[in-house]
């Protein structure tokens, strides 16, 4: 997870995304980046989004992903850091939900 972290932290949105998946940027990747920012988020958050549709849940519905950045945004999450611990977060209370 340190390097993950590590990966997150460093590099921008437009290299993480062409990391993992190896070819160069679609438009629709640049959408939602350019989304992601207009939130004034900063890069290792907009990459722990990122991480978050591509390994956590790649079927998010678009009003989630709006709704956590703003989230983070109204907090002030600025790391990756913070971003993975609350979502761990979210995650924990809606399985609590689906519970009752």
């Amino acid at each position: 997870m340190d390097q993950t972290i590590q990966m997150l932290e460093s590099t921008t949105p437009e290299a993480f995304i062409e990391s993992l998946t190896k070819e160069p940027l679609v438009q629709e990747e640049k959408d939602v980046i350019k989304s992601f920012r207009n939130f004034h988020l900063t890069d290792p958050v907009v990459n722990t989004l990122l991480h978050y549709m591509f390994f956590i849940d790649h079927r998010a519905p678009w009003h989630k992903l709006s709704k956590m950045a703003q989230f983070f945004s109204e907090h002030h999450i600025d790391t990756a850091v913070k971003a993975l611990e609350t979502i761990q977060q979210l995650q924990q209370y809606e399985a609590q939900l689906d519970e009752k």
